[in-house]
């Protein structure tokens, strides 16, 4: 792929004893899909700080394993794609190639790692372990919930991968080019044949965060998940967290137009004044979809509408009466 190209049969007639394709329709399918799952699913749950060599050499091996000494003929040399059993062995010995070479954080059994991964796969999430305690106050119950969740957030298919024909429809050729291909002719129609239109990035520098002010990009990631949460719960948005190592306007501006593509809508979240100021004008001008700042327009959004309506509880016009907003912060501003 793509044309013009050796087909298979030609390949076998002119002499190969094994012939391994990207067609979806021959056998000895050779796509990523059967890799990178597992590969990052070892990765992540050693919590590896890299992915080494013999880690991606240990992916291969416990590939070509999954293909039975008994059953490895020509036109079988790797497992299927749709082989629910690939994923979790792969992340299996990936794991272990990371604990062996040292470049993992955190110690586990393999043989865990690959029975969770393949109770994922057939139930649809990670299993929870059940809460360790009872609560002693909210504080508590709230960093229980966050550890036993592992984060609030999940991603779930909205089509269910059942067989080849669904995957090659969602994924792999022939199915998904043509929708590429529309994207190609008409770039408005991304937002017809993929999720950007239901999508939104929560961005930000970590630098005015809830309260608890300048505390930087990871610590502000429990409350961007948070903030997604609310976007999923309240409107059936997918929103997803994205917080930048960097509180530079210049680098801020760049990273979000650099992602944008993908999303249909940017909110701004707890990023200090006056620098959110700038962020959002120039990012405004320069996309071609909503740019959102939570404090200049949603917290100002209901600080007028409560304004509006303590207006119309005293019977007063807004041209006649005089409001003190204490502050002069992004929302106050707004």
């Amino acid at each position: 792929l793509p044309d013009p190209e050796i087909a298979p049969e030609a390949a076998l007639a002119a002499g190969a004893a094994v012939v391994a394709t990207g067609r979806t329709e021959t056998p000895n399918l050779i796509t990523n899909a059967l890799v990178l799952p597992g590969l990052f699913r070892g990765a992540l749950d050693v919590r590896s700080n890299s992915m080494t060599i013999e880690m991606v050499v240990a992916a291969a091996q416990a590939i070509a394993e999954l293909v039975p000494p008994e059953q490895l003929i020509p036109e079988q040399i790797v497992p299927s794609v749709m082989d629910y059993a690939v994923a979790p062995h792969v992340a299996a010995r990936v794991a272990e190639a990371a604990m062996k070479c040292g470049g993992a954080r955190i110690e586990r059994d393999p043989q865990e790692i690959e029975a969770q991964a393949r109770l994922t796969v057939y139930e649809g999430h990670r299993p929870v372990p059940p809460p360790s305690h009872h609560y002693a106050d909210l504080q508590e119950q709230a960093l229980e919930l966050h550890h036993r969740y592992q984060g609030t957030l999940e991603i779930e298919p909205k089509i269910p991968i059942r067989d080849q024909v669904v995957l090659s429809s969602l994924y792999l050729p022939p199915g998904i080019p043509e929708a590429t291909r529309q994207i190609l002719a008409r770039p408005d129609a991304v937002f017809d044949y993929t999720g950007k239109s239901n999508r939104v990035a929560v961005i930000t520098d970590g630098s005015a965060v809830l309260g608890l002010g300048n505390i930087g990009p990871r610590a502000a990631l429990p409350v961007m998940e948070g903030k997604a949460v609310l976007f999923q719960t309240f409107a059936g948005i997918e929103a997803y967290p994205i917080c930048l190592a960097t509180q530079d306007v210049e680098e801020i501006i760049t990273a979000v137009m650099n992602i944008t593509p993908a999303f249909g809508g940017v909110n701004l979240e707890d990023i200090s004044a006056p620098r959110c100021f700038e962020v959002e004008e120039r990012l405004g001008k320069l996309l071609d979809i909503p740019v959102v700042h939570d404090d200049q327009h949603g917290t100002a959004i209901v600080i007028l509408a409560g304004i509006m309506n303590a207006l119309r509880l005293v019977e007063k016009q807004k041209q006649d009466v005089t409001v003190v907003l204490v502050g002069a912060g992004a929302a106050g501003v707004a």
